[in-house]
C-alpha cells in the first residue's frame, strides 16, 4: 500500500522564553533551531515519516481513518524528534521524560508545546520512539542528507559544499545502538 501523508496543521506553538546572558542554553537554542531547519529542507522528516508510515499502512487490512493517520503520523514526527534530542543530551529515557517535561526548548523542539495541557512522552513511549525506525533505514536517509550537503549546499542553505572526506561523523546522527534505546557509545 502506498503511504501519503496527510496534510494538516500543527498546532499553535506556544512561543519560547526570551533567555539572556546563558551561553550553554542559547547554544543549545540555536543548535535545535538548525537541526530544525535541517529536517525540514532536506525533506528528511518527511521521507522518514513517509517510510513508517508505508509500513504502518501495509500491516492494515483496511485503511486507517484520518484521525488514525494524522495520530500516527504525528507520533512519527515525535518520535523522531524526540530521539535527536535525547541522544544530544546523552540522556537515559527516564532522565529524558523528565527533562523533556521540564523544558520549554524541548518542547518546542519535539512538537509538544501547545496551548493548555502539555503531554509529554513517558519513558516507556521514548522507548518505542528508539525502536520507530530500523538503523538501516535512517542511514540511508542520513547518507542522502550528508549526499546533498555536499552537492547541492544551497538547498540546505549550507556556505560552502561539505567535505566529507574532512568530516569526522560522531554526531547525534551516529545511530548505532539507535534502535531499542542503546545510546551510542562515546
Amino acid at each position: 500500500m502506498s503511504a501519503t501523508i496527510i496534510p494538516f496543521e500543527l498546532h499553535l506553538p506556544v512561543s519560547l522564553p526570551t533567555i539572556e546572558g546563558n551561553v550553554d542554553y542559547l547554544g543549545l537554542r540555536r543548535q535545535l533551531s538548525r537541526i530544525d531547519q535541517l529536517l525540514i529542507d532536506s525533506g528528511l522528516e518527511t521521507a522518514l515519516v513517509e517510510k513508517s508510515l508505508e509500513s504502518w499502512l501495509g500491516q492494515k487490512t483496511k485503511p486507517p481513518s484520518a484521525k488514525a493517520q494524522r495520530n500516527y503520523q504525528t507520533h512519527c514526527r515525535r518520535a523522531l524528534r524526540c530521539n535527536i534530542s535525547r541522544l544530544l543530551l546523552q540522556e537515559d529515557f527516564r532522565g529524558f521524560a523528565a527533562r523533556l517535561a521540564d523544558s520549554p526548548l524541548l518542547q518546542f523542539f519535539c512538537g509538544l508545546n501547545e496551548l493548555g495541557t502539555i503531554r509529554v512522552p513517558a519513558k516507556s513511549t521514548l522507548q518505542r520512539y528508539a525502536c520507530w525506525w530500523p538503523e538501516e533505514e535512517v542511514h540511508a536517509q542520513i547518507q542522502q542528507l550528508l549526499n546533498t550537503g555536499q552537492q547541492q549546499p544551497q538547498k540546505l542553505n549550507l556556505k560552502k559544499p561539505l567535505d566529507l572526506e574532512a568530516c569526522f561523523l560522531d554526531t547525534i546522527f551516529r545511530w548505532t545502538g539507535f534502535c531499542c534505546g542503546t545510546p551510542p557509545a562515546p
